[in-house]
C-alpha cells in the first residue's frame, strides 16, 4: 500500500522591504520647523556676556531644536507655543498633544478613535468628546464633566442623569422622565408639585407644559377633589368628616350640604327629585320638584302631566284632570246626562249611548220615552217604531220586500191600513191578490201568462196562460213553447225543433228514423243506432236484415256468412273465411289451406305461410340465416341454412361465421380477421399454428413456432428460403450474385437466454 504523504507547496521568497521609515514630518511641520531653524540661528551663544548680564530675557536664552513627538509610530515635531516657547516641555505633536489651553499631556484614547483631551480634561460623560469645565490646575468650583453634561445649578459641578438633562439628581424634578428644576423646599417641580399653597407634595397627574404659569393647577391627593376625573382642588381644609372633598363644580349648591352633586344636577341625591331625568330640587317636605308634583294633592304626578294617577284621566294620552265623579276628564266622559262612562271619542258618547249602526258616532233616538239603538238617521221612520232602517227609512218590519224601493208596505186606508208584503207599487194587480208582482210586470207568479220570452199578459181564466200562446194541440191548455205552437209535451224532442211528433212517438217526421215501423231518433244517415249499419269506419248505410249488424257491400260474401267483411273496403271476406297472413289481406285461401297464393309456400306439397310476400319459401324450408336482412334461398341438405350461409367443412351443418366461410368450431382463433380453416385437433389455421407436429398451440410472431417451440426457429435471413429459391429461378444461368445472397443472410449475434446483459458487438466502420 503506498504511503500516503502530504505534498506542501515550497514557500515563495519574497524581497526584503526596505527600512526607509515613513515621513517624520508633514508639509506643516517643516514650514515650522524651517521657521524655528531660522529664529535658531539669530539666537546668541550660550554663556555670551549678553545672557550673563540679563537672566531673565528668555530671547537670549538658547532654545534646543524641537524635537519628535513621543507618540508611538508619530515623527512628527512636538507642538510649541506663541512664537516657538518650548518651556512648557511640550512632548506631543499637535495631533497627539491635549486641547486644552496650557496641557502639554497627550490625549485621551478610546472608542477607537484618539479624543481632543488628555484624562485630566476630558469630560468624564461617557461617549463625550468634549472637554471638561476646569483650568490647568484644579480647583473647587471646576468640574470634571463638560458643561453639556454638569448641572446647571450655581455652585453644583455635580453630573446630570441622563442625556437632555440640565440638572443632578438634586436638583431635577422627581416627577417621571421630567428634566426641570426643583421648586424651593419641594422635590419636584412646578408642573409636578401640588399647586396648593404650602404643599411640597406631588400632583396626582402633571399637567402639559412646564412653569408655573402654563397649564392648569395640579394638586395632590390631599388637595384634589375626590372626584376621579376633576383636576380642581377641594372646597375644605384638612381631613376631617365635616370638611369637604370636593370642588365647587361637584359640590351640592344648597348650604350646610357637602355630598356630591348628582349627574347633571347641581343638588345631590337628597336634595333632587326622585324622578328620574329631572335635575330640579324638591320641594320643602316633599320628594319630588314642583313640576313633577299633584297640582291636587302631595303625590307625584304623571310625566307630562300635573296630576297623579287618582286625579288624572283614564286616557292614555291625555293630561286634563278628571271630572267630577268620574275617572274620566270632560272632554272624554260621554255627554248623555248623567252617564259618567268614557265616550267612544273625544267630546262622544259611550258605548251604550252612541248609535249601533256601522261607523256612526251620534247619540241614540229617544222615541216616546223609550231609548232605540240607533240615532235618529237610521231610526225607522213609521211612528211610535224605535228599530233600526233596514235599508233606506223603514225598518225590515215596515219597508217593503222589493229592493232600492223607499216606501213602505203599509196601505190601503179604506180597510184601515193593512199590512202588506210589498207596497202598492210592487202588489199584484189582480182583484183580491196581494202576492208582490214579479220584476217588471204588473202580475204575480200566479197570475200572470209563464211564456219562456217574457209575456206580460195576464192567464185566462182556466188556462195556463193566455190565448195568443196557448198549445195547439187539443186539449192541452199548457203555454207553447217560444217559436212553437207546441208546448214542451206535445213538440219534437230534437232540441231546438218546433215541430209536432208523429203518430205514437216523441220526435217529428224529420228525426224519425226512416225504417219502417220505428219511431226512435234517427242520425245523419236517416236511420236509428238499432237500424244503422254497425261498420266502424263510419257506414250510413242501413242493416240488410232483421237479423244482421251490418249492410250488404260489409257483409261476408260467402254465403250463410253474416259477420262482417274483412279489411277497411266493401266487398270480401270475413276475418275467419279470408287469409291469415295479415289482417290487410282480404284473398281467398288456397284449398286445404288457410293462406292464398300470394302468401303460400312455394315448395310443392306445402300449404304453411310463406315468410314474405309475392311468393316465397316458408320458415321451414327457408334459409334460418338471421340478419338486417332475411335469407330467402332454400336450406341446403342436411343443414338449416343456404348453401352460402353453411359451415364449408363437410359434414358441417352449421352457419357460417359473418364474413367468413367457416363456422366458430370450424375458423380460426387467432384474430377476428383471419378466415382461414382450422386444422384437424387444433384452433389455428396452417398459418397460425406451430410448425412443430402434433403441437396445437399458437404461433408467436414470424417465428412460425409457440412459445414454447420458439427456438427451434432459425431464420437464414431477411426473407426465407422460399424467396431466396424463387431469387435463383429468375436470375441468369442459375446462379445468385455473392453481394445479393449476402444481404439475405442474418448477421446479428446468437439469440442468447437474457439479451438485456449480452454483450453487444463492435460495430466496424
Amino acid at each position: 500500500m503506498p504511503s500516503r504523504r502530504i505534498s506542501v507547496p515550497p514557500r515563495r521568497h519574497y524581497p526584503p522591504r526596505p527600512e526607509t521609515p515613513p515621513p517624520a514630518y508633514s508639509e506643516h511641520d517643516e514650514h515650522t520647523a524651517t521657521q524655528l531653524d531660522l529664529d535658531t540661528r539669530n539666537v546668541p551663544e550660550p554663556g555670551t556676556p549678553e545672557q550673563l548680564d540679563n537672566p531673565e530675557d528668555t530671547t537670549a536664552t538658547p532654545q534646543s531644536a524641537p524635537g519628535r513627538c513621543q507618540s508611538t509610530f508619530c515623527y512628527r515635531a512636538v507642538a510649541t507655543g506663541g512664537g516657538g516657547n518650548l518651556s512648557h516641555h511640550h512632548q506631543y505633536c499637535r495631533k497627539h498633544e491635549c486641547g486644552a489651553p496650557g496641557c502639554a499631556d497627550r490625549r485621551e484614547k478610546g472608542g477607537g478613535r484618539t479624543k481632543r483631551f488628555c484624562a485630566t480634561h476630558q469630560c468624564r460623560w461617557r461617549g463625550c468628546d468634549d472637554g471638561a469645565s476646569r483650568g490647568a490646575a484644579p480647583s473647587s468650583s471646576s468640574s470634571s464633566y463638560c458643561p453639556r453634561h454638569t448641572c446647571a445649578a450655581d455652585g453644583c459641578r455635580a453630573p446630570t442623569p441622563d442625556e437632555g438633562f440640565r440638572y443632578c439628581d438634586g436638583h431635577t424634578c422627581r416627577g417621571a422622565r421630567c428634566a426641570d428644576r426643583r421648586e424651593s423646599a419641594s422635590r419636584y417641580c412646578a408642573a409636578h408639585k401640588c399647586g396648593a399653597a404650602a404643599c411640597a407634595r406631588a400632583a396626582v397627574r402633571p399637567r402639559p407644559g412646564s412653569g408655573s404659569g402654563s397649564g392648569q393647577l395640579e394638586f395632590c391627593v390631599g388637595h384634589k377633589c375626590e372626584v376621579d376625573r376633576c383636576r380642581a382642588a377641594r372646597r375644605g381644609e384638612g381631613s376631617s368628616s365635616s370638611s369637604s372633598k370636593l370642588c365647587a363644580r361637584h359640590e351640592c349648591v344648597i348650604s350646610d350640604c357637602i355630598a356630591r352633586r348628582f349627574e347633571k344636577s347641581q343638588y345631590c341625591g337628597a336634595h333632587k327629585c326622585v324622578t328620574k331625568g329631572c335635575a330640579d330640587p324638591q320641594v320643602d317636605d316633599f320628594r319630588h320638584c314642583a313640576r313633577h308634583k299633584c297640582r291636587s294633592c302631595e303625590r307625584p304626578c304623571i310625566p307630562e302631566s300635573g296630576f297623579c294617577r287618582r286625579h288624572k284621566c283614564r286616557e292614555a294620552r291625555c293630561a286634563q284632570a278628571r271630572a267630577s265623579g268620574s275617572t274620566w276628564c270632560v272632554k272624554h266622559v260621554c255627554r248623555w246626562e248623567a252617564c259618567v262612562e268614557p265616550a267612544l271619542r273625544r267630546d262622544g258618547y259611550c258605548g251604550d249611548h252612541t248609535c249601533a249602526a256601522g261607523e256612526c258616532f251620534d247619540s241614540v233616538h229617544q222615541v216616546e220615552n223609550v231609548t232605540g239603538d240607533y240615532c235618529r238617521s237610521h231610526t225607522c221612520a213609521e211612528r211610535g217604531c224605535a228599530q233600526g232602517a233596514s235599508r233606506i227609512a223603514y225598518c225590515s218590519d215596515h219597508e217593503c220586500q222589493r229592493r232600492t224601493c223607499p216606501n213602505p208596505r203599509l196601505w190601503d186606508d179604506e180597510h184601515g191600513g193593512r199590512e202588506h208584503a210589498c207596497c202598492k207599487d210592487h202588489t199584484c194587480s189582480h182583484d183580491a191578490c196581494y202576492a208582490p208582482s214579479m220584476r217588471s210586470r204588473s202580475f204575480c207568479e200566479d197570475h200572470i201568462c209563464p211564456f219562456a220570452e217574457g209575456c206580460t199578459s195576464p192567464r185566462s181564466p182556466n188556462l195556463g196562460s193566455c190565448e195568443a200562446h196557448k198549445c195547439r194541440r187539443e186539449p192541452c191548455s199548457a203555454p207553447c213553447n217560444p217559436h212553437s205552437s207546441f208546448c214542451g209535451g206535445h213538440s219534437c224532442a230534437r232540441r231546438s225543433c218546433t215541430e209536432g211528433p208523429v203518430e205514437g212517438g216523441r220526435f217529428c217526421e224529420r228525426h224519425s228514423c226512416v225504417q219502417l215501423g220505428c219511431a226512435e231518433r234517427c242520425g245523419d244517415s236517416g236511420f236509428c243506432k238499432d237500424h244503422v249499419c254497425s261498420w266502424e269506419y263510419g257506414c250510413l248505410s242501413g242493416r240488410s236484415g232483421p237479423d244482421q249488424l251490418y249492410c250488404e257491400p260489409h257483409t261476408c260474401a260467402r254465403r250463410g256468412c253474416l259477420e262482417r267483411c274483412k279489411g277497411s273496403s266493401a266487398g270480401g271476406l270475413c276475418a275467419a273465411h279470408a287469409c291469415r297472413w295479415s289482417p290487410s289481406c282480404v284473398g281467398a285461401p288456397v284449398a286445404s289451406g288457410d293462406y292464398c297464393r300470394q302468401h303460400t309456400c312455394t315448395k310443392e306439397g306445402c300449404a304453411r305461410a310463406s315468410v314474405a310476400e309475392d311468393g316465397s319459401l316458408c320458415a321451414r324450408h327457408c334459409c334460418s340465416w338471421s340478419s338486417a336482412s332475411a335469407c330467402l334461398m332454400p336450406r341446403w341438405k342436411r343443414s338449416g341454412y343456404c348453401e352460402d350461409h353453411t359451415c364449408g367443412e363437410m359434414g358441417c351443418g352449421f352457419a357460417r361465421l359473418a364474413g367468413g366461410s367457416y363456422c366458430a368450431d370450424h375458423s380460426c382463433r387467432a384474430a377476428k380477421s383471419c378466415t382461414g380453416q382450422a386444422e384437424v385437433g387444433s384452433d389455428y389455421c396452417a398459418d397460425h399454428k406451430c410448425g412443430r407436429p402434433n403441437c396445437r398451440l399458437r404461433s408467436v410472431g414470424d417465428t412460425g413456432f409457440c412459445k414454447n417451440h420458439k427456438s427451434l426457429h432459425r431464420s437464414v435471413g431477411s426473407h426465407d428460403l422460399a424467396s431466396l429459391q424463387s431469387l435463383r429461378s429468375r436470375s441468369a444461368y442459375g446462379l445468385i450474385d455473392p453481394l445479393v445472397a449476402t444481404s439475405f443472410v442474418h448477421t446479428g449475434s446468437p439469440r442468447v437466454k437474457n439479451p438485456r446483459y449480452s454483450a453487444r458487438q463492435r460495430q466496424w466502420v
